[in-house]
């Protein structure tokens, strides 16, 4: 009895000092991204995971391919996007700049510039 009125107390003030917060989930900023490639990824990860637990040759050359085809799919979704951005804008100088720097991960709020 003693011991759960000390959970009680213990366990109020936690939930107090830590109160659960529902975050919003992320919006995804890279529209590039199609439900294929989210498949594709989701594919590759059980891949590698099959892959570790064996040492299969084919497999290992199968997850090779796979990941190279990927890479040229994600290349491929990146510059059509980005070729979208461009020509459907006005300041075709602007807005590469600014897919470059995004690209690149370069913030110019951060750097001080404005």
């Amino acid at each position: 009895m003693i011991f759960n009125s000390f959970l009680n107390i213990f366990l109020w003030h936690y939930y107090f000092s830590f109160p659960v917060i529902k975050a919003n989930k992320l919006s995804n900023h890279n529209s590039w991204i199609t439900s294929g490639i989210r498949t594709s990824c989701k594919h590759k990860r059980v891949l590698y995971i099959k892959l570790r637990n064996n040492k299969n040759p084919n497999l290992r050359r199968y997850f090779k391919d796979y990941c190279q085809i990927l890479s040229k799919v994600i290349k491929e979704a990146k510059r059509m996007e980005y070729d979208r951005h461009i020509l459907n804008s006005n300041n075709l100088m602007r807005t590469s700049w600014k897919l470059m720097n995004k690209e690149l991960r370069k913030d110019h709020k951060n750097h001080g510039l404005q």
